[in-house]
């Protein structure tokens, strides 16, 4: 199935999977960041390494563009090396996994010298937080096409080649997947189509179910790190509004675990600011902002077979299964 993944407008050098690089950085004029193969080196970096380190670069095949997954992490030993094992276990062939660890002191280090043999590149060092982790993990990205997989985060066997499969069918820009949490087994959809030009209140699909080509996050920039929480969804508004269409794969491409900073009230706080900075009016904005903090509240104190009852419904991006 991965022999038809070739896209319209790739540039492939047939000469082999691997290459060694002959300059440290490359950008086009009119990218808004400019990419390379190694992080700076800094005198607090504890450490740093992979394929990379042994001169070995991935790059693009005929028929089979390299992507990027890159996972940021900090202390996240107890579950890293199950997102690890995700990644080596794809059923897409041409893949580069790159992780960001953010100086790490429970074990996390320990895991990424043990891998290293089947990491591309690896580096920690202290960060300013996840969106600074993640606009890293962009800059040092070699792939046509970029995925972040959360430290405590699975990708499904087939959730690479179902996600570019489908892009290269839909001829879109990009292409989105449902998510399922654990431990309750909610599936969690992404909003289907998105409607040229619209601002969506709140993330509209799942980061971890998204494959996004590394010529778009070029053109529209990083991360806004001034966002603490949301600066995912402030990128997928930047993405959407400038134009560029998603497709939709079939099925749950990842298993998330839930809860965490991004399901708290701060987050809805800066959702609302988000909004706003993308053209919501006001008004619009803060109705929004009320409706999310209802469906928070009802999502706590309502028992599961009502909460299952509401999300059969039509408009639900929700469902549970087993």
């Amino acid at each position: 199935m991965g022999d038809d993944l070739f896209l319209p407008g790739e540039h492939f050098d047939p000469a082999g999977k691997c290459f060694k690089a002959s300059c440290a950085t490359y950008a086009d004029l009119d990218d808004k960041f400019e990419s390379t193969l190694f992080l700076p080196a800094r005198a607090d970096r504890k450490g740093e390494g992979g394929l990379r380190a042994q001169g070995i670069f991935k790059r693009s095949q005929e028929k089979k563009p390299l992507v990027s997954i890159v996972t940021v992490v900090y202390n996240g030993a107890k579950h890293l090396e199950l997102t690890i094992g995700s990644v080596a276990g794809q059923r897409y062939e041409n893949i580069e996994y790159i992780v960001i660890d953010g100086g790490s002191t429970d074990g996390t280090l320990d895991i990424l010298h043990r891998y290293d043999g089947s990491i591309d590149y690896w580096v920690s060092e202290p960060d300013s937080g996840i969106y600074d982790a993640m606009n890293k993990g962009l800059k040092v990205a070699a792939g046509s096409y970029i995925m972040f997989l959360n430290a405590d985060d699975a990708l499904c066997e087939e959730a690479v080649l179902s996600l570019l499969k489908r892009v290269n069918e839909s001829g879109r820009d990009y292409c989105v997947g449902a998510v399922k949490t654990v431990p309750s087994n909610i599936v969690v959809e992404p909003v289907y189509p998105l409607e040229a030009g619209r601002v969506y209140f709140g993330m509209p699909y799942p980061h971890v179910g998204a494959i996004i080509p590394l010529s778009v996050y070029k053109k529209v920039g990083l991360f806004e790190t001034s966002y603490r929480i949301c600066a995912d969804y402030d990128m997928a508004m930047r993405i959407h509004l400038s134009g560029y269409r998603a497709s939709k794969a079939d099925g749950v491409v990842a298993r998330i675990m839930e809860g965490g900073v991004s399901s708290s009230w701060r987050t809805k706080k800066e959702n609302l600011d988000i909004a706003v900075s993308c053209g919501m009016p006001k008004k619009e904005a803060y109705v929004r902002f009320l409706k999310s903090v209802l469906k928070e509240i009802a999502a706590r104190v309502l028992p599961m077979s009502v909460k299952k009852a509401l999300w059969k419904s039509k408009k639900s991006r929700y469902r549970y299964e087993k």
